[in-house]
């Protein structure tokens, strides 16, 4: 972290950014790749969500929220047993030169960056963590659809994703995985082919979304009225 911080002092002249991994990188994709993710894995992170029995809850930002908590805990355990791993790297909010963040407490601490000279919202960030001196984003795409999936793994799309951190860390290569649905997955995608010559990384969830989302739809954890 000494490393971004010394950059971050210096005028540096926004290199274009590149995708890049690395071995420790890769031990991650494969843990985020690994863990089951279904019905039973849903219910138990449901029931640490604390939610007001006496309310309804929309099941699509509980489908949201218990995806990313579900990522959150595979990046958070591969932290504690990894040294060179640091989760939530961004430290300060206050504007930089074009760009600031925002650390929405009340939405289990997701991060946004926004531009400076408008405060409009640029992009969210599901996860962001060091990973052996390499700055990476984590993006969650739960669609099943590949063609709104492909949207994602526009190149300006991730240069405008990434732009914000590159001025914070002063850095141009970055760590990107995307995890999706595996019904989103397709080899002959040129979109997703194109995003992995280079050098992002792209997984999906062990088994299809569909059954948890279905589940919340009807579940009384998160429909008072029908109890």
């Amino acid at each position: 972290m000494e490393q971004f911080k010394s950059l971050r002092e210096e005028e540096v002249v926004p290199a274009p950014i590149t995708l890049m991994t690395n071995a420790l990188l890769d031990n991650c994709a494969r843990a985020l790749a690994e863990e089951p993710y279904g019905i039973d894995q849903a219910k138990e992170l449901l029931s640490h969500l604390n939610l007001d029995p006496e309310k309804d809850h929309d099941d699509n930002t509980i489908f949201d929220v218990l995806a990313r908590m579900h990522i959150v805990n595979i990046v958070t355990k591969f932290a504690e047993d990894h040294d060179s791993v640091t989760l939530n790297p961004i430290r300060y909010t206050f504007a930089l030169k074009k760009y600031g963040f925002r650390i929405h407490t009340n939405n289990y601490n997701t991060i946004s960056s926004y531009t400076k000279s408008d405060h409009i919202q640029i992009t969210d960030y599901d996860e962001l963590m060091i990973v052996d001196e390499l700055p990476v984003a984590i993006d969650i795409k739960k669609t099943p659809k590949p063609n709104i999936l492909d949207t994602t793994f526009n190149p300006d799309r991730i240069t405008r994703k990434l732009a914000p951190l590159q001025e914070y860390f002063a850095f141009d290569r970055f760590g990107y995985i995307v995890v999706t649905s595996p019904e989103a997955i397709r080899e002959n995608s040129a979109r997703q082919k194109m995003f992995k010559q280079r050098g992002g990384i792209l997984l999906s969830f062990p088994t299809s979304l569909e059954p948890i989302k279905e589940y919340l739809k009807t579940s009384p954890v998160l429909n008072a009225s029908s109890r």
